[in-house]
């Protein structure tokens, strides 16, 4: 709480706030980004992410905040240096390292600087911060951020449910779908998200879209053939959104045969559907057959 009322003093002091990662930013980086941009709408002050589009890992969901009517939370770096005056707050997440940054001129011309990682402190750290919010014991950047975010406005002043998913892409991202570096406030940071409105599909499918369409890409520039995906869930099966989801996001991308039908998360589903597997499969085509 403490450090979430000074974070917002800051933001209130400042003319504009410039946020940015790390240089080949993640979910982590953008997903956090995010999370503080929230908070400056919440304190009414004028804040842009510096984020270079060409070099980024986090695309897909640059694109889905984008969709989502968000379009004027992200700027070029280049361009965010004219908008920069003495009062302008650069708040850096996701890195404490000077050479890691986004922009190193950004960091210069700034007034004030703030920095938000969780990543362990080792050389060519940002010396002249005014305020540092530094957890090595966090999962990631983004549960910080998101831990801050309850501190600040009323209860009215709830992220945006693009904003929670990017939040929580960034907690998954970094703990491996909550597999490692994880903790009580891990979970608790994704239960709020999940309560103000991420959708643990959209997200997990969203983190996943992007190393899909870069193996897609490589086999295409490779002139090798794209694989076939044959799905099949039953209309009872409590994973049946989840199958769907895969469907609607990976059918633009990849020949997926999928269908439904009467049954459950059972082996009598199963069962009926193995003969339909076998018919599709190509096994007459296959070599030695």
């Amino acid at each position: 709480r403490i450090v979430a009322e000074a974070l917002a003093e800051l933001i209130k002091a400042a003319d504009h706030v410039v946020i940015m990662g790390h240089r080949m930013s993640d979910l982590d980086a953008i997903g956090s980004a995010e999370g503080v941009l929230r908070i400056c709408k919440i304190c009414d002050v004028p804040a842009v992410i510096a984020v270079k589009r060409e070099a980024t890992l986090a695309t897909s969901l640059i694109n889905a905040i984008e969709d989502a009517g968000q379009e004027d939370d992200f700027i070029d770096p280049r361009s965010a240096l004219s908008i920069i005056t003495k009062e302008t707050l650069c708040i850096v997440v996701d890195t404490y390292q000077v050479g890691q940054v986004e922009c190193k001129e950004i960091l210069e011309k700034c007034g004030k600087i703030a920095v938000i990682d969780h990543h362990r402190k080792g050389v060519g750290y940002i010396e002249n911060a005014v305020l540092v919010c530094h957890e090595p014991y966090a999962s990631s950047t983004s549960e910080l951020v998101t831990e801050l975010l309850q501190y600040v406005g009323g209860r009215e002043d709830k992220p945006s449910r693009v904003e929670d998913e990017g939040l929580l892409s960034g907690i998954m991202l970094d703990t491996r779908s909550f597999a490692m570096r994880t903790g009580v406030r891990t979970f608790e940071a994704a239960a709020y998200l999940r309560r103000t409105g991420a959708d643990t599909v959209v997200v997990c499918m969203g983190s996943m879209s992007g190393t899909v369409k870069h193996v897609v890409n490589e086999l295409r520039a490779a002139g090798k053939k794209l694989p076939e995906i044959y799905m099949c869930c039953g209309t009872e099966d409590f994973l049946i959104e989840e199958n769907r989801a895969f469907n609607r996001f990976f059918g633009e991308e990849l020949d997926v045969h999928y269908e439904e039908g009467p049954g459950a998360h059972t082996w009598d589903f199963w069962d009926r559907y193995i003969e339909r597997i076998l018919a599709w499969l190509p096994l007459d085509q296959a070599e030695g057959v």
